[in-house]
């Protein structure tokens, strides 16, 4: 994970969060930085999935809205206080 997101395997957190920060076009870097080790993974995994689809044949996009539905749902949840 932190190979894709950074370009180094060895990357500390500070680097995981700066780089979280760039591709995600946010403002301030997640805190705690867990929180940005948490995007990171949900990056990758929309990634693989578009790379998944693009390799099915399917359309990409597909994928992206698949995990957006499990993020909204998973927020969902969250608040619902479950």
């Amino acid at each position: 994970m932190k190979a894709a997101v950074t370009g180094d395997g060895a990357a500390d957190k500070r680097a995981v969060q700066t780089m979280v920060t760039k591709l995600l076009r946010l403002p301030d870097s997640p805190e705690p930085p867990d929180a940005a080790d948490a995007l990171a993974l949900a990056l990758c995994h929309a990634w693989r999935e578009r790379v998944a689809a693009a390799t099915r044949g399917a359309d990409a996009n597909r994928g992206e809205s698949r995990l957006q539905a499990r993020i909204d749902a998973a927020v969902a949840r969250q608040g619902a206080g479950r």
